[in-house]
């Protein structure tokens, strides 16, 4: 069995948000810069900071364009060099066909036919690809149409609908007798049948309770379209397809969406309004499913008509109506949708208690400027630290694409899934590789059913479990591919050699170790004890290790919400720290930091960073420590990664001391910032020895600052105790 099978860059870049981070990119100061081109030399496969530089040098590639700025030499060079990796490495993914790619042959000519060469040389390998040729197409739009023009009528060779060729060639001026959005048949009859109507009610208790908890990336879309073939009444299928939809509808290109995206969203979109528009497609907490994002305007009409369909003919028009009015109200605006909503008859036929709760969605507005919005100098507080850095030690490369598609959150929402949804699924996957989302998916429902499993579920069950500690046995996921005491002992004795087999494979690798030992935990207390004591011969302050030997020792095996056990090695040094603390502290920062909103930002998913981009982060911030945003992305990665891993001890205790680390530098640096968010979430969310460590620190600020330092809010006050 192989055990490190490659993840293509294009398939990596399609699914961070490469488009989030160039926009970041024009607020990356001088020093952070520099930082990271100095970081991307010891990890040149970092694609999140790649794209953020790329974002960065575009903000000084606009001014030249749109002035007569002489070029300056190393920057131009600098940009160039991030482009043709991109078209080397992963000239397939849409990010490649951005505006951060453009160049402008008057104004920086030799530029533009450095990388006009290099896609020319690209497309030459990359016979059959589509997304090649309309990237390129969108270098050569403005500049070279008729080259343009070729390419995308190759592209139509390959594949006559597609929806880029058919959108640029529009632009182009080139008639191609199709618009967008492209007919949509659809035979199956209208509104819930009962069949329908029984996976309606499934399909929402799975939302309720895992609607976020899964990503999607286009191989799970791939999986899910494979199985609406099979049967087209799985809603949950058309449900995911839509949220992977919205996530990725909108480009940094000439047409500012993505149009092949947008039409698969318009084709599963009509089908749910048609079948069943009475689905919680908005759910109580606000948050959207599948139809928040603002739709192109040919996309967004048909809907709208859909919607306002649905809403005179469903037998239960007060869903209906809080979807439409949500949706609506992100396309038209508030008095648009009123205009929309008031007149028809099923509004006014509503009873008053509906209709008041319906008119106070339709009013309710949340509006906070996004940082791009804000005033910032982030260079006005910048700092250049010349450090020497060490080269990153990585996990193996499919077990760091396994946590960066947080397959933990598969495996619990795979919990949830109904008998239909299995066996749909299990009818399409035939390479669990290709889709890891999916397979954790199913690995989850068989889990939850162990006991009941038939003999060839319980050998698909055996083999997708035996696959994940084959392949990932150094990822964040697979200590929770486990079984249990009572579980069947033949089982537990294979499994149990297997994760031996792994541990002689890499006798000194203590990710392999940890995860067997926490493995193990669950049936085999003696082993994972063992394991655990080995890996402390040869890394004496590993903090999982500590804390399995402790939860072991103890019997804690079902203490699964705390990390327990004290920490003096990592206690000692904050102690260090905050008698240390420098009694004068930047306001400049701490200003900055009040304007980003840190507070808000540390609940972000901050990128989806995956590892490489968060070590490189980590290594951005020991040579510019002031830069506020990236700050705030370690500490949100951390808030979202600390409970995804270690499924006997809950909370990642690395990923602990390192939030920690962070929050006591916010509380040493800016104390005049607004800080309580951290405070207070850290004592909900960490470690007890944590929570003392930082009131520690805060007393000692206090002393010198007064007692504003991470003090309640006015937008959270306390209550008042009756």
């Amino acid at each position: 069995m192989v055990n490190s099978i490659s993840v293509s860059f294009k398939e990596r870049a399609d699914y961070y948000e490469m488009e989030y981070a160039a926009k970041l990119g024009g607020l990356l100061p001088d020093a952070s810069a520099k930082a990271f081109e100095k970081v991307l030399l010891l990890n040149p496969n970092d694609l999140v900071n790649r794209a953020r530089l790329l974002g960065y040098y575009w903000k000084y590639y606009k001014q030249l364009v749109a002035s007569s700025i002489k070029p300056d030499p190393e920057k131009c060079a600098k940009r160039v060099e991030h482009i043709l990796w991109f078209i080397e490495n992963a000239s397939g993914c849409i990010f490649a066909g951005n505006f951060y790619f453009a160049c402008d042959p008057n104004k920086d000519p030799d530029s533009y036919k450095k990388v006009k060469s290099a896609w020319e040389n690209q497309l030459k390998h990359d016979l059959n690809c589509s997304q090649s040729r309309v990237n390129f197409a969108f270098y050569l739009l403005d500049h070279d149409p008729k080259f343009a023009t070729n390419l995308l009528l190759e592209v139509r060779q390959i594949e006559p609908l597609n929806e880029w060729a058919l959108s640029l060639l529009h632009i182009l001026g080139h008639e191609t007798g199709l618009v967008l959005p492209l007919p949509i048949y659809n035979p199956e009859s209208q509104l819930a049948d009962e069949i329908l109507e029984s996976r309606v009610n499934s399909t929402e208790q799975m939302l309720d309770h895992w609607s976020f908890g899964s990503a999607i990336t286009k191989s799970t879309v791939d999986t899910q379209e494979l199985v609406l073939k099979k049967d087209h009444l799985d809603i949950w299928a058309r449900l995911d397809i839509l949220r992977w939809c919205e996530t990725n509808m909108e480009r940094a290109n000439r047409l500012g969406f993505d149009p092949a995206v947008a039409q698969r969203w318009y084709r599963h979109a009509l089908w749910i309004l048609r079948n069943a528009p009475h689905i919680k497609l908005i759910l109580s907490s606000g948050l959207y499913v599948c139809f928040g994002e603002k739709i192109p305007t040919p996309f967004f009409t048909p809907v709208r008509e859909a919607f306002i369909e649905a809403v005179s003919i469903t037998r239960k028009p007060v869903q209906v109506l809080h979807n439409a009015i949500n949706f609506l109200k992100q396309n038209l605006g508030i008095e648009e949708t009123k205009k929309l909503i008031f007149p028809l008859q099923a509004w006014k036929n509503l009873a008053q208690t509906n209709r008041q709760k319906l008119l106070k969605e339709l009013n309710w507005t949340f509006k906070i400027k996004t940082i791009f919005e804000k005033n910032l100098d982030l260079n006005s507080c910048s700092v250049y630290n010349d450090l020497e850095l060490q080269k990153p030690s990585f996990p193996s490369e499919l077990s760091m694409w396994a946590d960066s598609l947080s397959l933990s959150k598969a495996n619990y929402l795979g919990y949830s899934y109904s008998t239909d949804c299995a066996r749909n699924l299990e009818a399409v996957l035939t390479s669990f590789q290709t889709d890891l989302i999916s397979t954790a998916r199913l690995y989850g429902y068989y889990s939850r059913r162990r006991q009941s499993l038939d003999s060839m579920q319980f050998l698909r069950y055996q083999e997708i479990m035996k696959w994940f500690i084959e392949n990932v046995p150094d990822s964040d996921f697979v200590s929770e591919v486990r079984i249990y005491e009572n579980d069947d002992e033949e089982l537990l004795k294979s499994m149990r050699t297997l994760w031996q087999k792994q541990i002689e494979k890499k006798p000194k690798n203590s990710l392999v170790a940890t995860n067997a030992a926490s493995w193990l935990a669950h049936c085999d207390n003696k082993t994972a004890l063992e394991i655990a004591k080995n890996i402390l011969e040869y890394e004496p302050e590993n903090i999982f290790a500590v804390s399995l030997v402790y939860g072991l020792s103890a019997d804690c095996r079902n203490v699964a919400y705390q990390l327990d056990f004290h920490d003096p090695i990592f206690e000692a040094e904050c102690d260090k720290r905050i008698r240390n603390f420098p009694e004068i502290a930047d306001r400049t920062l701490a200003t900055i930091c009040d304007k980003i909103e840190l507070y808000i930002y540390g609940l972000l998913y901050c990128l989806r960073l995956p590892l490489p981009s968060f070590w490189s982060n980590e290594q951005a911030l020991k040579l510019n420590p002031n830069d506020a945003i990236l700050r705030c992305e370690v500490l949100g990665r951390c808030n979202l990664s600390e409970q995804l891993r270690r499924p006997l001890i809950m909370l990642n205790p690395e990923l602990a001391r390192l939030t920690t680390r962070h929050i006591l530098w916010l509380i040493e640096n800016v104390p005049h910032a607004d800080l309580h968010f951290f405070i207070r979430h850290h004592e909900v969310e960490g470690v007890p020895s944590h929570k003392k460590i930082l009131a520690k620190a805060v007393k000692a600020q206090r002393k010198i600052y007064g007692k504003t330092v991470a003090a309640y809010r006015p937008q959270f006050p306390k209550k008042k105790k009756s």
